[in-house]
């Protein structure tokens, strides 16, 4: 075999090697995973003694014994690492969810208008100003009228209101006067 083949061989082998490593950890999380559901410790110094004994009568050579030994307890302390990084890891996730809070701000729906507003229509306005202010004259005019008769009426002695005249007749003559000219007073009254 030239150099080069070699080099081949070795590259196919490391690639397989990374693989095999990869799938051995992921066994050892599952073995993990299994002896934390029933409470059972995690490392086992009896097992990780069979496993390298095991190891070293499967080496036919030539890598010396102690140096496969000192490789699988490499692979066994780089995966104990490995779990004890996910443990902190689970444990710092639980603390920061027990120490988290969730706040959501919402902005605040803007109250909804009762009345809806009307556009304003100066004509409209202006006729319904007009109509008030020719109804108020109208009510003065009549009520001017109708004080002026009823105050002639009372100083003359006639009665063109009876209901105004009678009123006004009680109140001549009701203790509920100021005492004095009660005469007056009702003169003073129209």
């Amino acid at each position: 075999m030239s150099i080069l083949e070699h080099r081949k061989a070795i590259d196919r082998i490391d690639r397989q090697l990374v693989r095999l490593l990869n799938e051995r950890v992921r066994h050892a999380r599952e073995i993990g995973a299994l002896k934390k559901q029933h409470g059972e410790e995690i490392y086992a110094p009896h097992r990780e003694r069979a496993v390298l004994e095991r190891i070293c009568r499967l080496n036919p050579g030539p890598l010396p014994e102690e140096n496969l030994r000192a490789i699988y307890r490499e692979i066994t302390s780089v995966r104990a690492q490995i779990e004890s990084l996910k443990g902190r890891q689970q444990y710092l996730e639980r603390m920061t969810a027990m120490a988290t809070i969730n706040l959501e701000i919402r902005p605040k729906e803007a109250p909804r208008a009762v009345v809806t507003k009307a556009k304003w229509n100066p004509l409209v306005t202006l006729t319904k100003a007009l109509r008030g202010f020719v109804e108020v004259m109208q009510v003065l005019a009549e009520s001017k009228t109708n004080l002026h008769k009823e105050h002639f009426g009372a100083c003359l002695g006639a009665n063109p209101t009876p209901g105004i005249g009678k009123n006004f007749e009680h109140l001549r003559y009701s203790d509920e006067l100021p005492k004095g000219n009660r005469n007056d007073f009702a003169g003073r009254c129209f």
